[in-house]
C-alpha cells in the first residue's frame, strides 16, 4: 500500500492504496488506510464510519473496484491481442 503525498496535502489522515482492488469495497477494511476494521472508528488511522457518509464511502470504493477490474480485463484484451499481431520488426515482442 502507499500513501499518496497529494491526498495527504489536501486533507488531514492516513491514505494508503490498497493492494487489492477488492479492498476498495471490502467492508471489513477502513476505506483510507485499508486496515482491517475491529470497530466503527479505525484504530489505525482514526477514520470514523459511523456516519451516513460510510454509504457514499463504500459506494464510491465499489465504483473503483469495478473500474480496476474492467481495466484488468482490458489489458488482458491488449496483451492477446498485441501477442497475435504480427510484429513490424518480424518477430514477437517479448
Amino acid at each position: 500500500m502507499t500513501d499518496s503525498p497529494a491526498a495527504r496535502a489536501t486533507s488531514p489522515g492516513l491514505r494508503r492504496w490498497p493492494t487489492e482492488p477488492a479492498y476498495f469495497a471490502d467492508t471489513t477494511r477502513c476505506p483510507a488506510c485499508f486496515e482491517l476494521l475491529v470497530e466503527p472508528r479505525c484504530i489505525v488511522c482514526g477514520l470514523d464510519l459511523a456516519t451516513p457518509d460510510a454509504v457514499r464511502l463504500l459506494a464510491a470504493g465499489t465504483r473503483v473496484r469495478d473500474a480496476e477490474s474492467d481495466r484488468q480485463v482490458l489489458l488482458g484484451e491488449v496483451f492477446v491481442a498485441q501477442a497475435a499481431a504480427p510484429c513490424p520488426c518480424g518477430s514477437r515482442a517479448r
